[in-house]
């Protein structure tokens, strides 16, 4: 069975964009990728730094609206929320797909803390 793609979404105050990624094994490998792109402080400047990252790693992805109720219902999602007052502090929340096709989130935090809980290199 094909797995379905990730949607990445980033929002900062003013604007909000997203991309449906492959070539991602879950959450965990793209929440590694966001890592070192946590100084970024605009949703495009953030998610043209990722487009450039999956193109050097041989990913592929696809422009995506930065909505999260109108995703396709078997994709999981990667939120991410900047916050001019908390430079390099990213907020993100995941969400997941049950058994039985609803979607819940699974983890809500600051970029590092997620990574954390994951048990993430640095």
């Amino acid at each position: 069975m094909r797995r379905s793609p990730i949607k990445l979404v980033v929002h900062d105050p003013q604007h909000a964009a997203g991309l449906f990624l492959a070539g991602f094994r879950g959450m965990p490998q793209v929440i590694s990728e966001l890592r070192p792109l946590r100084d970024s402080d605009s949703a495009s400047e953030l998610l043209e730094r990722f487009a450039e990252r999956c193109l050097r790693s041989g990913r592929d992805f696809e422009s995506a609206d930065p909505l999260i109720d109108t995703c396709p219902s078997g994709a999981d999602i990667v939120e991410v929320h900047l916050d001019p007052i908390l430079p390099r502090t990213p907020f993100v929340r995941l969400f997941e797909v049950d058994e039985r096709g609803l979607r819940w989130r699974r983890h809500r935090g600051t970029l590092d803390g997620i990574a954390g809980l994951l048990a993430l290199p640095h």
